[in-house]
């Protein structure tokens, strides 16, 4: 986690280096500072289909299903194919 906070630092403005911190902060249980991660790196690059998957994901977590819904949409229009979210319940829907 540190190495993926030291990336931001060095490079504030790198959407890729907001999306690794917030994948981690995922994993480590940090739901709050893994969406604002996400959030900065659609900020830095709104065109980025992994920020917004990250973003939705961290929404979910959040409790924030509607708007999940609504930003894994935007991720599928920027080309991410969805394949974590096949045959899951994730985001309450199957088959998604």
């Amino acid at each position: 986690l540190a190495a993926f906070r030291r990336a931001v630092e060095l490079d504030p403005r790198s959407a890729r280096a907001h999306v690794r911190l917030g994948d981690a902060l995922s994993r480590t249980g940090s739901p709050e500072e893994a969406l604002a991660a996400f959030r900065r790196a659609v900020e830095l690059d709104p065109r980025s289909a992994r920020a917004h998957t990250g973003l939705a994901t961290a929404l979910y977590a959040m409790g924030s299903v509607e708007k999940a819904r609504a930003v894994r949409g935007r991720a599928v229009e920027l080309g991410h194919d969805g394949a974590e979210w096949r045959n899951s319940a994730e985001f309450g829907e199957r088959g998604a």
